[in-house]
């Protein structure tokens, strides 16, 4: 809670506005300001007020005057390299900004999982100040699907996210019903739907 501030109405005059970095002075500028008078603050797109967004002139000096705190940035470079994008669609046609004390939901690619937990796809970064840690994403993969008394033809061993497989049962086996057919797909979550021949 912001204590009330005392200020002269009388004394000296100050000079013009006070400057603050990022920021720009919204009520009308003029020379000399009276003891007592205030100007407003707005900060620059990115940027978070820290403080209130008025200084006041008192007896000749400008006092509380607003910090516009920088954003945090995350390049588009990083983004594509990392596999990366925003979740709510934002385009990263530019550099990412997220202003201070503020959140962005960022997540993996489609066929991609971040590469330090991988049952998740997104990540929350938080702007503190600090420069953002961009998680990693790896690409989903799928290892050969054992099938109990069934086949698959593929000379391949590993498996992309999205790709599929006919499954086909041996000799005096058939797919357990209701199982949802005979084509299984890489997922994040291994080969789906599970199939069995039995």
């Amino acid at each position: 809670m912001d204590l009330p501030l005392c200020i002269s109405e009388r004394g000296g005059n100050c000079s013009g506005p006070p400057r603050t970095e990022n920021g720009d002075i919204t009520t009308l500028s003029e020379k000399q300001y009276r003891s007592g008078s205030s100007v407003e603050f707005r900060c620059q797109r990115y940027y978070a007020m820290e403080g209130q967004n008025r200084s006041f002139c008192d007896n000749g000096a400008w006092i509380e005057v607003p910090i516009c705190l920088d954003p945090c940035m995350i390049p588009k470079t990083k983004l594509e390299s990392q596999k990366i994008e925003v979740k709510d669609g934002k385009d990263a046609s530019e550099n990412i900004f997220v202003q201070r004390g503020h959140s962005i939901e960022l997540t993996c690619k489609t066929g991609y999982i971040l590469a330090a937990d991988s049952s998740q796809s997104a990540s929350i970064i938080h702007c503190d100040g600090t420069t953002p840690v961009i998680p990693n994403c790896k690409e989903i993969t799928c290892n050969s699907p054992r099938i109990l008394n069934g086949f698959f033809r593929s000379q391949r061993t590993i498996f992309l996210y999205g790709d599929v497989i006919r499954i086909q049962c041996n000799s005096g086996f058939t797919f357990e019903p209701n199982n949802g057919g005979q084509v299984i797909e890489c997922t994040k979550n291994g080969w789906l739907p599970p199939l069995k021949c039995v």
